[in-house]
């Protein structure tokens, strides 16, 4: 019982002390529960990068809406920036091809060298209530579902072959984009321009090799609308 409490008031005091004073808040339709799709958040009432967990210390937040990627390191913000995604006329990806980035938890399940954009973290998408809804839906059966459960119990890549989609990941420019010496403030204006991505996280070459080298397997990354 004594430790119990030792561990509350550590992490009580871990919170007080978080030196990021940032909230995130945000609204979802009433048909989303934000328990379910941000386990341990509290998107009414405001959260901070503190109340994250990462085994890491590397901890990644992707507002969609705005088109930007803090990058946290040890809860305090490295950087800023900026980052394009897929179709944002729809709010969260619900099944394969539908264009949308995904919202919600997730963390990194593998790093991608010779990606076809560059430099690639893969996403631990879909979700365990992502697999939930595909039930329901009857997009996937029910040994599906317990695949994807078992993978994020385990941290893991789950299924990527199933009508949820697949494959979504952070990631840097088309392989086929001419190199160019464009200073790297307009070459982020120029990708970012507009959402070219078929559900991912894009951003720059030069922005994806910084993210490669310090994000590792289990880092968190959370999306937000």
């Amino acid at each position: 019982m004594l430790k119990i409490l030792l561990f509350l008031c550590l992490l009580l005091n871990s919170r007080a002390n978080c030196p990021s004073k940032q909230k995130f808040i945000r609204s979802l339709p009433e048909d989303y529960d934000a328990r379910l799709l941000y386990p341990g958040l509290d998107l009414k009432e405001g959260f901070s990068i503190c109340d994250l967990e990462s085994p890491t210390g590397q901890k990644i937040l992707v507002e969609r809406e705005a088109g930007k990627l803090l990058w946290f390191e040890n809860d305090l913000l490295k950087e800023e920036i900026p980052v394009t995604t897929g179709d944002t006329s729809i709010f969260d990806k619900s099944r394969e091809g539908d264009m949308a980035t995904p919202i919600g938890v997730f963390y990194i399940t593998h790093r991608n060298p010779a990606s076809s954009f560059h430099l690639s973290l893969g996403l631990s998408y879909p979700t365990p209530e992502d697999a939930s809804r595909g039930l329901r839906e009857k997009l996937i059966d029910l040994k599906q579902f317990m695949e994807i459960r078992q993978a994020h119990e385990k941290r893991v890549q789950p299924p990527q072959n199933t009508e949820l989609g697949s494959w979504i990941m952070l990631h840097g420019e088309p392989n086929r984009a001419p190199s160019s010496l464009t200073p790297l403030w307009l070459k982020r204006r120029l990708v970012t321009a507009r959402n070219w991505t078929r559900g991912c996280v894009g951003m720059t070459n030069e922005d994806i090799q910084k993210l490669y080298q310090v994000l590792t397997p289990g880092s968190t990354v959370v999306i937000l609308p």
